[in-house]
Order: C-alpha cells, then structure tokens, then sequence
C-alpha cells in the first residue's frame, strides 16, 4: 500500500507540476534515466536536476496529466523493491494546440525509509505517441 500511495503522490505532484514536492519521493541520489520518443536520452540525478528539466519541459505545454495505469512492485527482505509502471500521460502544446498522447514504461527501483518506500531510480521509455489526429506511432 505504501508504494501505492508513493505512486498516486508522484501522480498527484507530475499532474499539479509541484516539482518542489518531489525531494520527498525519492532518495537525495535518485537517478532518472529518460529514452524519449524523440531518440534524446536524458540522465539526472536528485530531485533538483529532475524538478528542474520537468519544470522547463512543463512549460510548452498548457495541459500536463501524468497516470500510472498499473504497476508491479517486488519486494526483498533488504528494505529495497524493483518494479515496472505502466503510464499514460496527456499534453497540450502550448503553441500549437495539439494534443500528445504518450503510452510510456518505468523499471523502478525503491528502498523503504522507516514506513515510506521512495524511489531510487527511475528508468522510462516511450512506449507510443500519438500528436493530434495522427495515427499512434510504436515506440521500439
């Protein structure tokens, strides 16, 4: 349940863009590895780099809604937890009015903090996009 919640609190602070919230989801030296649609891969590491590049690529658009559709966690008996999520996110380009659908996967890492689960690492691909009326487009 408490990985449950962690994710619905990422959810919750992707969709209201409070990226000042994120230090509180996931470890000082959480790395985040991003392999976009667009073939650019990022890598950052804490919450100030991710909120950061997030904040910046927030701003083209004028809608922002992240959902974890489903996840699966894995839990050892060390305090650490693997696991994949399975995202849908909606934007709205804020020049262009065009609406981006985007199909994408985490593998997620995790270690358990006293009663919290924060992340560790967070490794996502882009799994389809669809711009507009255009057909989805499968990410290999």
């Amino acid at each position: 349940m408490a990985i449950a919640r962690l994710q619905r609190a990422y959810a919750d602070t992707a969709t209201r863009e409070a990226w000042d919230e994120l230090a509180e989801l996931v470890t000082p030296d959480c790395r985040f590895l991003f392999a976009t649609s667009s073939g650019q891969d990022f890598e950052l590491i804490g919450a100030q780099q991710f909120s950061a590049f997030a904040a910046k690529t927030a701003e083209q658009y004028d809608l922002w809604v992240y959902d974890p559709i489903n996840f699966t966690v894995a839990i050892d008996l060390a305090g650490t937890a693997t696991g994949q999520t399975y995202s849908f996110e909606i934007e709205q380009d804020r020049q262009t009015g065009t609406v981006v659908h985007s199909y994408g996967f985490y593998d997620d890492e995790y270690v358990r903090l006293g009663e919290s689960w924060l992340w560790s690492s967070r490794r996502y691909k882009n799994l389809a996009r669809r711009d507009g009326e255009q057909a989805w487009k499968r990410n290999r």
